[in-house]
């Protein structure tokens, strides 16, 4: 089933293929799936390996497998709770899936017995290398240093999957960006690579207090994400937790006007929207969807 997670509407947000059923299917299979499909991922299911999972959920971007995802978790577990595969009981139902980096529990919303919103809660962030060439990164994505935060910092976060992030000053420095591809695996020869998220506390929606945009043509085979939900939990929770990411302004880690915490604009052709909330749990951050 093909559906679009990010959005209230069809034909916009973030692309997926869920496979509802991939039982046979090797992991060379799968990957050659998901490039024919050239979504910026796919998501294959599977008989639950877990006592405490409902389904296993195998994820791949066109360049290789994932072991966590944020679009695909909350998509996949849209269409399963739409095809009835979950069931829904009351006003929300709790579940947790099987994903590469371990159990992920999700919270389906429902309205008139269908899914009407998913939250998905993200393993803590693992904080990694903070940069300090900021004109060889301002240059492989296609701007200038000046265009870079002035103070806060560019550094790696992971909760699965690894991202550098990168804060510019405006909403036109994050649209000007023209990321070249070989200049961004360059930034990363001898050490993990990771995608890019730029982003700027400027917005196109007045509720939203990010915009963002995230590349990962040469770490993921994906060159520009039409969002990122991995990437938006990661961001809101390392704020407050990082060393390095306390640098950002505290009134707007925690502020919105949303009553679902943050609310970021996600630009890639179309307008996406993702919310995040934190919640106070041991060793976990959470990240939702409209």
């Amino acid at each position: 089933m093909q559906v679009d997670v990010f959005t209230d509407r069809a034909f916009g947000g973030n692309q997926l293929a869920v496979f509802t059923d991939a039982r046979g299917l090797t992991a060379e299979e799968m990957q050659t799936v998901t490039r024919e499909m050239n979504y910026a991922e796919c998501s294959f299911v599977f008989p639950s390996d877990h006592p405490d999972a409902a389904k296993r959920v195998r994820i791949f971007a066109p360049a290789t497998e994932l072991p966590l995802a944020g679009h695909p978790t909350i998509g996949t577990s849209y269409v399963l709770a739409w095809e009835g595969a979950i069931p829904l009981w009351g006003a929300v139902t709790e579940v947790t899936l099987a994903v590469g980096v371990g159990p992920t529990p999700v919270v389906i919303e429902q309205r008139d017995g269908r899914p009407s919103f998913v939250w998905m809660t993200q393993p803590s962030p693992v904080f990694g290398r903070v940069r300090d060439d900021r004109r060889r990164v301002a240059a492989a994505l296609g701007v200038d240093a000046s265009d870079l935060h002035a103070t806060w910092p560019l550094q790696v976060v992971s909760t699965g999957v690894p991202f550098l992030y990168v804060p510019l000053r405006s909403l036109a420095a994050v649209a000007a960006c023209r990321p070249d591809a070989a200049a961004l695996a360059a930034l990363f020869a001898g050490d993990a690579s990771a995608a890019l998220l730029v982003f700027a506390l400027e917005t196109v929606a007045p509720d939203a207090a990010v915009h963002a945009r995230m590349f990962g043509p040469h770490a993921l085979g994906i060159p520009e994400d039409a969002a990122t939900g991995g990437a938006a939990g990661r961001r809101g929770r390392a704020a407050p937790i990082s060393p390095a990411m306390a640098a950002y302004p505290p009134d707007r880690r925690r502020a919105s006007s949303s009553s679902r915490g943050w609310r970021w604009d996600v630009r890639a052709g179309f307008m996406s929207r993702c919310a995040l909330k934190e919640r106070i749990l041991p060793d976990r951050a959470s990240a939702a969807r409209p």
